[in-house]
């Protein structure tokens, strides 16, 4: 059989050539395929990461609304008390340390996804 490759010296030099492209195409597709998958999996970090900060932004103003309005109450209360004063605040604690608690949960309930160099 190496007689005849030998003997047919283009023959050889085509079945050379297309051992070297078939695997360059292979090493391509392969490193290729690497890439897609990577960029697959930092679109997914991308997305739970945008999600995530959605979320808690949401939670995050009705907590900074809790606190402003309690801060608010409060200053108007030092600057003319009214009769029910202690009653107002307690309510409006209350409210603050509800949303507060939600918040808290629902940091903890969306925790900070793996970065693309951890998880991919």
């Amino acid at each position: 059989m190496w007689r005849w490759f030998a003997a047919r010296p283009w023959v050889t030099s085509l079945v050379l050539v297309a051992l070297v492209a078939g695997g360059a195409a292979l090493t391509w597709r392969y490193e290729q395929a690497a890439r897609d998958d990577f960029s697959a999996c930092v679109a997914r970090w991308a997305d739970n990461t945008s999600a995530r900060s959605a979320e808690l932004g949401r939670g995050r103003a009705e907590l900074d609304g809790a606190n402003d309005a309690l801060w608010r109450a409060m200053a108007a209360m030092l600057a003319a008390p009214p009769p029910d004063a202690r009653a107002q605040f307690q309510e409006l604690l209350d409210v603050y340390v509800d949303a507060s608690d939600r918040f808290r949960a629902n940091v903890a309930d969306h925790p900070i996804p793996v970065p693309p160099r951890l998880g991919c």
